[in-house]
């Protein structure tokens, strides 16, 4: 379902610089800044950007150039003055002939200099670093700041007001008596009575992985607990080698943020949700699941660069040991690695435009190994009532360097009626709709601190609005849109006929095939 073009940034200037407020509280969780436009330097010669929510003590460098750069920013007399340096996180692996365009997380910090007592902020270097680095500017275009990107979910809050992502009640537009913000904006537990739907026999159930917050025990995944490995043959699949350094394990973090008061964190089981609704509409399909983001809903741009650059690795060493095999039993080993999916439910507002030169280089990149590759990219459209671009999703218009190789799916919300959420984001941008008002789905059995509203006994009591111990829970958001569209392309993929090939031009013929097929 597409919709009709909406409002234009560039025509609306308070869309095109809208930002709902972000809790302080979740800034200094990650170290966050958020930038105003008109209130920050900027260098001479660049253009004044948009407003976007970063990390105050790092930027993103490819790795081609990030011994140039800090070279530069270091040695400069110019940048001296700044007060900071700039230090380069060595944990990143090597990801074969990807590694060159792999963004790499620098550190800024203070110079060790006598009396360089200044503030870290990111966005200050890097206006240094472009005016009196003296790099060349098509180097220097390559830097940014690393964003900050919120969960599409709508979140419960721990610290009193409902958010989602970016913060979750509709900022982007009044609408006076909206059933919209009545009631809890997070997850409610309810009972779901259905076994977990089984898989069909097909020659190659194809694979949607799922970055996210991680895997949490379930009985529908076969995982009883942490200590439980993955069912061989099972829904689930994991893998280490595709966790970005900060988030080592597929695991999902701690669910109560504070032992003392008990609340559930905003995001907790997000990603097993996500999970289970691939599992009702699409069953053959398998979820490879990786984790970047944090139960408070707030994954760091430099973790999901990492691991969507190490599945365009695990894609194209798939596709070649396939082009190589000479049997069929090496072809179907080599198959067994391949992704067909990425759905992200995840986004942020960027500072910069599509006709700028720093524009979302390290994500434009990274996307465009997919798409060459054959992977389907669907990323949730945001969730703040506003047509000004949230971006993965906003690259669904984005042309792709590859002819025939699939562009982006961008999803909003629909309710249960069918009609579009108040709180999606829309516009022309916005290529594709699915359910996500009030879905059912899978979460982790969970029992917070909050209490039922009325209790009479040991054996009666009102709704626990936290109590998850039944295992479902119920759900809206654009992040449930995303992974429904995601699910439906895996059906469309399962009933093609070149299923079980994973060269690079069958696999890009069938992607674009299921995406129309979508549309």
């Amino acid at each position: 379902m597409s919709v009709e073009p909406g409002p234009s940034e560039q025509e609306d200037p308070a869309v095109a610089n809208f930002l709902p407020p972000v809790p302080q509280v979740v800034l200094d969780r990650h170290g966050g800044r958020v930038l105003n436009p008109e209130e920050v330097w900027v260098a001479r010669g660049w253009a004044t950007p948009r407003s976007t929510v970063y990390k105050a003590n790092s930027l993103l460098v490819p790795q081609r150039i990030v011994g140039q750069v800090v070279g530069a920013f270091n040695d400069n007399e110019g940048t001296n003055e700044s007060g900071l340096m700039l230090t380069v996180d060595d944990r990143t692996p090597e990801l074969g002939e990807y590694t060159a365009g792999l963004p790499r997380r620098v550190t800024v910090r203070r110079s060790e200099a006598p009396g360089a007592n200044v503030v870290i902020d990111s966005w200050v270097a890097l206006q240094y670093l472009r005016e009196s680095s003296g790099l060349d500017r098509a180097i220097a275009e390559q830097v940014t700041v690393e964003h900050l990107m919120f969960a599409g979910a709508l979140q419960g809050s721990p610290w009193g007001v409902p958010w989602g992502v970016p913060w979750g009640v509709p900022w982007g537009v009044d609408w006076p008596g909206s059933s919209y913000l009545q009631g809890s904006s997070g997850p409610r537990p309810v009972s779901l009575v259905m076994a977990p739907p089984p898989p069909q026999q097909v020659d190659r159930r194809p694979v949607v992985a799922v970055l996210d917050t991680g895997l949490d025990p379930h009985p529908w995944f076969g995982l009883v607990d942490r200590s439980t490995p993955l069912p061989p043959d099972g829904f689930l699949l994991a893998s280490k080698d595709l966790q970005p350094p900060n988030l080592p394990d597929p695991w999902a973090g701690p669910a109560v943020d504070n032992p003392l008061i008990g609340q559930i964190e905003p995001a907790a089981g997000h990603g097993t949700f996500i999970a289970g609704l691939i599992r009702q509409t699409e069953p053959s399909s398998r979820v490879l699941v990786v984790r970047v983001m944090h139960n408070d809903g707030i994954a760091e741009e430099a973790d999901v660069a990492y691991a969507l650059t190490a599945l365009a690795d695990r894609v194209d060493k798939a596709q070649r040991a396939y082009a190589a095999a000479s049997t069929t039993k090496e072809k179907q080993a080599a198959a067994k690695h391949m992704v067909d999916i990425v759905s992200l439910s995840l986004g942020f507002f960027a500072d910069s435009t599509p006709t700028s030169g720093t524009f979302l280089i390290a994500l434009t990149e990274i996307l465009e190994k997919l798409r060459k590759l054959g992977v389907l990219v669907v990323a949730a459209a945001g969730n703040d009532s506003t047509t000004r671009r949230f971006y993965p999703a906003a690259l669904a218009d984005t042309p792709t360097t590859c002819p025939g190789a699939p562009q982006v799916v961008s999803v909003g919300a629909l309710n249960p009626n069918g009609t579009e959420a108040l709180f999606s984001n829309g516009g022309g941008w916005v290529v594709n709709w699915q359910l996500g008002g009030n879905v059912v789905s899978t979460y982790p059995p969970l029992n917070g601190a909050q209490e039922a509203d009325f209790d009479v006994t040991d054996r009666r009591e009102g709704l626990d609005p936290d109590d998850f111990s039944g295992g479902f829970a119920e759900w809206r958001g654009t992040s449930f849109a995303a992974p429904l569209a995601a699910a439906r392309l895996a059906s469309a993929i399962i009933k093609d006929k070149s299923l079980a090939e994973v060269d690079t031009t069958t696999t890009i013929a069938r992607a674009e095939r299921a995406r129309k097929e979508l549309k």
